[in-house]
């Protein structure tokens, strides 16, 4: 006994190329075999969920309810017939005869070169009366553009039924259905700068270019600009404000990367950032990193400080320089008690007026301390850091309201990054710039299919995420070729709405009028340097 099962399809949804075996049964068979389809004529056994007249599909022991919508064909298989449905029944469309009988009622038509995929329209459409050719003619026009949604909804229908049994490409009847569960189907050779992500079944553009700066990124700061300047840009894209105080300014003698780096004499000069929801990393991943070259290591002195003020002391988070002990990072609470120290224990391996880069991270409970990406010191604490409400200080310690302990020298390339681990173990410290990857423009191009015949007409539909603000037939085209590649006619695309909540549909249809042959291809490019992704493309002829 199959499983009842109340799943209803749309009935845009459904694929008419498959025949309908019988329409007169009124209870399930007992043995359907998968994939056979039915017009019910009762709602016995596992049909109980349906009502008549619907077509029921049987699909791996299920069976699913079609509601059909006006204008709606099927083949007969048992009857050998074509049936129509007028919106309550079903009625016979005759063939051989050019004879449409809808419920007894014959109408002629005769069709000279049938159906302009362009204007969707019958064309030299003629009957022995003028008023009846008028009125068929009209009738078939009204109705054409349902048939041309339909086999749009065939092709979504086939999506899905690939996303549900994780189905390569696949052949359909004049035309194939890729929904991207692997790469085979795509001519890697002939695409250029696409990526296919495997977890996401989807293409997109490749990103090349600079790396470091990404949506994790909350400040960066790369202290470039003419000298003497006290101008700090914010590289990332919470654009913070900053602000100079004292004498710093952009040394462009001195600089790890760019043009300059930010330099500070340890006599009250430094650098502060608003107070903002950026800063408060919580419980979650972070790396804090920069380069810096201290002039000297004779005092104490900080690199950079949040802190906030409670009623009876302060709470803070800082990386400092201690003569004793060297660099340590420390997080305190509210009662001045330690929740993080991370210190090196020794001063040995510093020289002064030299480049360093230093990494904190937090890597789920397991805080680190990094020199040039060698480990000097972990340790592990499982609650939140502190919301200190505070601005962000650079080049000096601050708490409890004071500032002090200046640093003397330069730092270039300061990060701070909020939800990340960016390093785990003993890493090679960046030897670029951050930057932002740019997206590369990407053409993808399928494997060729065969055609049985030389076709007229081509048509596709793509699922596509916009990542970018995109704009179809501008920064997205498509195209197809019937030989092999030599020759593209470019499809002009059409939104039709949404596949999902975050996938739109786009379709469209040319005709094939300089070839004759039978290799086809279809062509994805992406223009003007926007980002997408491409779930899903189906491609039809006839």
């Amino acid at each position: 006994m199959a499983i009842v099962s109340e799943h209803f399809i749309s009935a845009e949804l459904a694929d008419w190329q498959t025949p309908v075996k019988d329409k007169d049964l009124t209870t399930s068979p007992e043995s359907p075999s998968n994939g056979d389809r039915y017009v019910i004529a009762g709602t016995g056994g596992d049909w109980s969920a349906g009502t008549i007249n619907d077509i029921v599909w049987y699909i791996t022991s299920e069976w699913y309810f079609i509601t059909p919508t006006e204008g709606m064909q099927v083949y007969l298989e048992d009857e050998n017939l074509y049936y129509f449905y007028n919106g309550s029944s079903w009625g016979t469309i005759s063939g051989g005869s050019s004879l449409w009988e809808v419920d007894g009622t014959e109408t002629q038509l005769k069709v000279a070169d049938e159906i302009d995929m362009q204007t969707k329209k019958i064309i030299n459409a003629v009957d022995p009366t003028s008023n009846q050719d008028v009125a068929t003619k009209k009738y078939v026009d009204d109705n054409i553009s349902n048939i041309i949604k339909n086999t749009n909804n065939i092709i979504l229908n086939a999506f899905r039924i690939a996303v549900n049994g994780s189905l390569a490409i696949f052949n359909m009847i004049d035309g194939i259905v890729d929904e991207y569960e692997d790469e085979t189907g795509i001519n890697a050779g002939a695409s250029s700068g696409e990526s296919y992500n495997s977890s996401g079944d989807y293409y997109t553009q490749d990103s090349t270019g600079g790396e470091g700066i990404d949506t994790y990124t909350k400040l960066c700061l790369h202290c470039n600009g003419v000298d003497e300047s006290t101008s700090f840009p914010d590289a990332s894209a919470s654009d913070h404000t900053v602000t100079a105080n004292g004498d710093a300014e952009v040394d462009t003698a001195q600089k790890e990367f760019g043009t300059g780096s930010l330099k500070v004499d340890g006599t009250g000069d430094y650098l502060t950032v608003p107070n903002h929801a950026d800063w408060d990393v919580g419980s979650g991943n972070f790396t804090i990193d920069f380069r810096m070259r201290p002039s000297n290591y004779s005092s104490n002195w900080g690199t950079f400080a949040i802190s906030g003020i409670s009623a009876n002391t302060a709470n803070q988070m800082a990386i400092s320089w201690y003569t004793v002990n060297g660099l340590q990072f420390t997080i305190y609470d509210d009662d001045w008690a330690s929740l993080v120290s991370l210190s090196q224990d020794a001063t040995s391996g510093w020289s002064a007026d030299t480049w360093y880069h230093v990494a904190i991270v937090r890597n789920g409970n397991t805080f680190s301390l990094y020199r040039d990406g060698v480990l000097l010191d972990s340790t592990t604490y499982s609650g939140a850091v502190p919301d200190y409400s505070s601005d962000l200080y650079i080049g000096c310690q601050y708490n409890s309201g004071n500032v002090g302990s200046y640093f003397p020298g330069h730092i270039d390339e300061f990060r701070w990054s909020k939800g990340i681990a960016r390093w785990t173990s003993a890493f090679t410290p960046p030897t670029a710039e951050y930057a932002e990857p740019t997206e590369d423009n990407m053409t993808l191009v399928s494997d060729s299919f065969t055609a049985e015949a030389n076709p007229s007409n081509a048509r596709i539909v793509i699922l596509e995420e916009d990542v970018d603000a995109i704009t179809i037939n501008t920064d997205i085209k498509a195209y197809v070729s019937e030989d092999n590649g030599s020759n593209w006619h470019q499809i002009t695309l059409s939104d039709e709405g949404d596949y999902d909540s975050n996938k739109r549909i786009l379709t469209g249809s040319v005709a094939l009028t300089d070839e004759s042959d039978t290799d086809m291809i279809y062509k994805i490019a992406t223009l003007n340097d926007k980002d997408c992704k491409i779930h899903a493309t189906a491609l039809s002829w006839d």
